[in-house]
């Protein structure tokens, strides 16, 4: 819940000339990126293959293709993907010149599923994001999104709302996902963007109730501050 799919959007408006795709991989299985084909060739009946029309590769016009969740896909399928990352091409279906790949996923030690192959790792270039600090956040996306004024208060007020677990020991941080502590609900930068559209529907409701409801989203200690 930290930004790493906005890349895209920020993407598309650089590059104004590619068309942005997103390709969720948590929702795939192996044998899902291409399905057989039926054909004739000089006459002969021959197999090919069809690509998944999320991957673009039927475009005449060059792409931005985000491909997200890469590991948390099986074995099976982060080596089909790889051919599509290293070569640019799925079987005999090739990316338009000029097209961008990138994706993301999350960190392993996050306890999300996510488990990379040395193999994949090492056909492309990876590399850690941080979070966002209070600060940027606030500048680069709740003013510009419109961002209810208390939600941006209490993200200007409680900066540690934004830490990293792995800055923090185990459970020093109340507000944040720690996989050594986990909770139902925490502080990220989608759970902040929900908690402000919560402040403005339930406007006017009883205090207990808008509570409550941040409680669930953001848990206890940065709904409190927050209130």
């Amino acid at each position: 819940g930290s930004g790493k799919t906005w890349a895209l959007r920020d993407l598309a408006e650089k590059v104004s000339t590619h068309t942005p795709i997103m390709c969720d991989m948590s929702s795939k299985e192996a044998g899902d990126l291409a399905m057989l084909l039926f054909t004739d060739i000089d006459g002969k009946k021959v197999v090919a293959s069809a690509p998944h029309k999320e991957l673009g590769l039927h475009l005449d016009q060059p792409v931005i293709l985000f491909i997200d969740e890469i590991y948390k896909c099986k074995k099976a399928l982060q080596v089909q993907l790889r051919q599509v990352m290293y070569e640019r091409k799925l079987g005999d279906w090739v990316l338009p010149e000029g097209s961008i790949i990138t994706g993301a996923s999350n960190l392993e030690d996050e306890g999300f599923g996510d488990q990379s192959i040395a193999f994949v790792q090492n056909a492309i270039l990876t590399i850690d994001l941080r979070k966002p600090t209070n600060d940027e956040w606030i500048d680069d996306f709740a003013l510009p999104q419109g961002i209810h004024p208390t939600v941006i208060q209490s993200a200007k007020e409680f900066p540690a709302m934004f830490d990293d677990f792995r800055d923090c020991g185990p459970g020093d941080n109340q507000y944040i996902f720690d996989p050594r502590v986990p909770q139902q609900a925490f502080v990220t930068g989608r759970s902040l963007k929900q908690a402000s559209d919560l402040l403005f529907a339930l406007d006017g409701m009883p205090i207990h109730v808008i509570t409550h409801a941040l409680i669930k989203k953001i848990g206890e200690r940065a709904a409190a501050d927050m209130m």
